[in-house]
């Protein structure tokens, strides 16, 4: 019973340690970059400082975690898997951002319309890097690499997808995009389970934004 017991514990810590290290690396970086970073690159070049000292962390982690992945290979046998599912997270993605637009709970949270300011603070080419690159990089390896295919393998797919994306949709602190990335980690979660592929999950990701920083800067 102590033995099993034992085997709990550890199998939370080792959910909660990564995002443990990502929240306070990532935060505190990010508020020390701020006061640093030169008007003209904007917030958002702080966020991107802060990704890019924390990714390492979170890289070293998913590479020592006991988990199922396939190597970066692109085969036509997998083809339709992969490259469907990207495109089902993009155009769900694109349509899930439209509908939660137009709802009241924009114009109610304050706590979003000031994460929403930062994250398009900045030259396009910051809004890029930032928003489809370093991001989607590092959420993707702590939320889908790390967590739901550590879950995956000891609860199976359906816990994996739930909690990863509960987990990622809670870390974004304001109620719309709490919804917003439930719904998308949902999708994540079930690609990365499906294809135990973290590329699959970064270029969707990366994709999505991509085409909202797009629609931000000429709309």
């Amino acid at each position: 019973m102590e033995k099993k017991k034992s085997f709990r514990t550890n199998r939370i810590f080792q959910v909660l340690y990564p995002i443990l290290v990502y929240f306070v690396l990532y935060q505190f970086s990010a508020v020390l970059f701020m006061g640093v970073v030169p008007k003209n690159l904007g917030r958002l070049f702080a966020l991107f400082l802060a990704a890019w000292i924390t990714y390492p962390f979170i890289l070293r982690i998913y590479r020592k975690a006991v988990i199922v992945k396939n190597p970066v290979q692109f085969s036509k046998k997998d083809f339709k898997l992969d490259f469907g599912l990207i495109l089902l997270i993009v155009i769900i993605g694109v349509a899930l951002n439209i509908i939660i637009s137009k709802t009241p709970l924009v114009d109610m949270s304050n706590a979003y319309k000031s994460a929403n300011s930062e994250l398009f603070d900045g030259p396009i080419w910051v809004k890029i890097i930032t928003n489809c690159m370093m991001i989607p990089l590092l959420e993707e390896t702590l939320y889908r690499g790390i967590i739901a295919l550590q879950i995956d393998l000891w609860y199976g797919r359906v816990p994996a997808i739930l909690i990863s994306a509960l987990l990622f949709g809670a870390f974004h602190f304001n109620l719309v995009q709490l919804l917003y990335a439930c719904c998308i980690g949902l999708l994540l979660g079930y690609a990365i389970t499906k294809t135990h592929k973290l590329w699959v999950c970064v270029v969707a990701h990366g994709l999505l934004n991509f085409i909202v920083v797009l629609v931000s800067i000429f709309s």
